[in-house]
């Protein structure tokens, strides 16, 4: 015997005021901090403290929104860092870096440091995130004296945040990796021509702006 059903399919009841809300809140933190009234870390907080006591969220949904193990993984690339400073490790690799990719000197030469550390960063981002790519990085970055601070503390930070070839390498990616149907192999068709692309316009431009 077949079993027909009549019942009407559940929806959803949304709060209309909280759906207002919640963007509302977001909007006031950003532009907030994009005014420098305050800093994005104490913004952040309010914002929760402020959507859950409204109700938009509930405290067990901001417990279920925090990755252990990306803080586990940030954590640990901390260590690694002090670690290559303390031990000279990252003298050696920024001398390294800096007699390997210098050439003739002058600009080439400092570009050429420049798309040295784009790399490294790049390929530690695919591999681990994007937190801890910079963490290893700076210790690094940051004994190749023979650029300004400015412009490499810009490339490992572009570097890091521009990590499209791994499903893995940024928030963003893992985000709709399920929820779109792609493939690993998706990401690195895709993403990998378009890092080549920045990596070759973005080293000489932080030089030429910043030297």
């Amino acid at each position: 015997n077949e079993v027909q059903y009549t019942g009407k399919p559940k929806q959803k009841n949304y709060n209309m005021i909280k759906l207002i809300w919640a963007p509302i809140v977001v909007s006031l933190m950003i532009i907030i901090n994009a005014l420098g009234y305050s800093n994005l870390l104490g913004l952040s907080l309010g914002a929760s403290f402020v959507l859950m006591a409204t109700g938009c969220m509930t405290v067990q949904q901001a417990y279920r929104s925090i990755d252990v193990r990306l803080y586990v993984i940030i954590a640990g690339s901390f260590g690694m860092a002090t670690a290559l400073d303390k031990t000279g490790v990252a003298k050696v690799v920024s001398d390294s870096l800096i007699s390997v990719f210098s050439g003739s000197g002058g600009a080439q030469g400092a570009i050429g440091q420049l798309f040295a550390l784009y790399m490294c960063t790049m390929l530690l981002t695919a591999l681990l995130s994007n937190n801890a790519a910079v963490a290893i990085m700076f210790p690094i970055a940051y004994n190749m004296t023979n650029i300004s601070l400015k412009s490499r503390m810009y490339i490992i930070m572009y570097a890091a945040s521009c990590d499209f070839s791994t499903p893995f390498g940024y928030q963003t990616n893992i985000m709709v990796y399920a929820p779109g149907g792609y493939k690993f192999l998706d990401y690195t068709k895709f993403g990998l021509p378009l890092q080549l692309i920045l990596l070759a316009t973005s080293c000489p431009l932080v030089y030429a702006i910043y030297g």
